[in-house]
């Protein structure tokens, strides 16, 4: 008889979170597959305190189980036991009927826990994300029905501040993405990787003075993939590494290869910021280098604006390793991120790209006249300033007029292959002799 109250007692003790007393993800799994298969409708709302863990650490280490077991008790008062659920200390679900004003209830959650209060002498506001998935009696498992909540609130459409509905868009873009992740690990292999090459052109004298390396991925008969859409999930799995050594061993073949036919260019490369902390991007630039013997200064990486305000030492003490080196760096899309010129001028770098969006718009006078004045503090300072996205005449024979040293864009031409590269450039060439 004992060891069946035991046996009881362990088995409830499977159910219970015992930081707040409250029932767990294991109980919740069984309401939700009891609930489903009696038919019912029903809404789950996950509710995330993303920072508690922060708060916790460093100022008041009791605090997350207090909130947690406060707002669950609050709702469990409300809802009672059998609809509020709790897993560790941080995330608190929530089962009721469709039509019960929970969207209220969400907002009000966020209005009472989110304004700014008093703790140990610090201002402090809770950061909370609510999540929500409406049950309408669809096959599926409770696992997914309790996932799609969580789903909610990391990728949802926002309907208020902070709160979150399941899209079903969501389901099909995951698995999109698992099928590109799979054939993104075999692309190099299977040589389905490409680089392009667009052309810059020295304003003043309208030559081709480099080419930015742009990758691209040939998928055959599947559905094309960009580069913004294959570069993340490459950074996201751990797979840019592969991508940059590619990207580099194929630019430093290219450049030796049109050396060796009188084409003398520099090659810009982009770099997030990940590859350029990366220790194995001098590695290879040294193992590749001593390869083809090539002159380092006709590489120009490219990070991003936004780069300079993350990890600021790293990137500076990088930037600096690779210009002692000989490679040049440039500020791609300037004016797209939250820096002052001066700011981005106290890094070492040797050009600066201003950003399409100011290009688009450089009719405007006033945009003019911005674009103007960086591209005279860049002359003070001689950096090299170029233009992104030119698709006029009117936007060159104003960059022209400002001063600008290169373009790049549409209006020149389209990123080339290697092949067809080779035949702008030899095209060019002989306009200028018939001229």
């Amino acid at each position: 008889m004992e060891v069946n109250k035991l046996s009881i007692r362990a088995k409830e003790y499977d159910f219970i979170n015992l930081f707040t007393g409250m029932y767990n993800i294991n109980k919740l799994i069984c309401n939700l597959e009891e609930r489903m298969n009696n038919s019912e409708k029903f809404v789950i709302i996950s509710i995330k305190l993303t920072n508690i863990e922060e708060i916790s650490k460093y100022i008041e280490p009791e605090f997350a189980n207090d909130i947690a077991k406060k707002l669950s008790t609050e709702l469990l008062v409300k809802y009672g036991k059998d609809a509020v659920y709790t897993s560790g200390h941080d995330e608190i679900d929530l089962v009721i009927y469709p039509n019960s004003g929970y969207l209220e209830e969400c907002k009000q959650i966020l209005k009472q826990y989110t304004t700014a209060f008093k703790l140990n002498q610090f201002s402090i506001r809770i950061a909370m994300k609510i999540g929500i998935y409406e049950y309408d009696g669809t096959d599926e498992t409770p696992i997914n029905v309790y996932n799609k909540a969580r789903i909610a609130y990391e990728q949802g459409t926002e309907q208020e501040t902070d709160i979150y509905f399941y899209n079903k868009e969501f389901e099909i873009n995951r698995k999109k993405n698992l099928e590109i992740l799979g054939s993104l690990l075999e692309s190099i292999n299977n040589n389905e990787l490409y680089l392009t090459y667009q052309p810059k052109i020295n304003i003043a004298d309208d030559t081709i003075c480099g080419v930015e390396v742009l990758t691209r991925w040939d998928r055959g008969e599947k559905r094309p993939v960009g580069p913004d859409v294959f570069i993340k999930l490459a950074e996201d799995i751990g797979f840019i590494n592969q991508i940059s050594k590619f990207v580099f061993e194929k630019s430093l073949n290219q450049i030796a290869n049109w050396r060796s036919k009188g084409i003398s260019l520099s090659f810009s490369i982009n770099c997030t910021a990940n590859e350029l902390l990366d220790d194995n991007l001098i590695e290879w630039e040294r193992k590749i280098n001593e390869n083809n013997k090539l002159n380092l200064s006709m590489f120009i990486i490219e990070i991003t604006e936004r780069i300079i305000s993350v990890n600021n030492d790293k990137i500076k003490d990088k930037i600096e390793e690779l210009r002692a080196k000989g490679i040049r760096i440039s500020i791609d899309d300037f004016g797209t991120g939250f820096n002052s010129l001066i700011r981005v001028m106290e890094f070492p770098f040797d050009e600066i790209k201003i950003s399409k969006y100011f290009i688009d718009n450089i009719i405007n006078i006033e945009i003019r006249m911005m674009i103007k004045a960086i591209i005279d503090l860049a002359h003070k300072f001689n950096k090299t300033v170029v233009a992104e996205g030119v698709e006029t005449q009117e936007q060159l024979n104003i960059l022209r007029e400002i001063k600008c040293d290169i373009a790049q864009g549409y209006y020149y031409s389209k990123p080339l292959t290697a092949d067809e590269f080779e035949k702008y450039y030899l095209g060019r060439i002989n306009e200028s002799k018939g001229a």
